[in-house]
């Protein structure tokens, strides 16, 4: 089991912690990022560019609707 790290501690080795920034960032830019855009952009009717509708989970009712009906997903 970890030992408790107290604050007094973590103040004094400081520079240990800027050698996990930078793997911090890239897992968030690289891994979070792209999942939450991804989620975010689902709700919309988006062809790129400027231009997206918001329409709510009709893009999930659309795919399940072709799954449970044995249809192919069409661009």
């Amino acid at each position: 089991m970890a030992a408790k790290l107290s604050i007094r501690k973590a103040l004094h080795e400081w520079k240990l912690y800027l050698f996990v920034i930078p793997s911090l960032l890239f897992v968030l830019t690289f891994s979070y990022f792209p999942v939450i855009s991804a989620i975010y952009h689902s709700f919309f009717d988006w062809q790129g560019g400027d231009a997206k509708v918001y329409v709510g989970l009709a893009n999930f009712e659309r795919l399940w609707g072709m799954v449970f009906s044995g249809r192919r997903l069409s661009p």
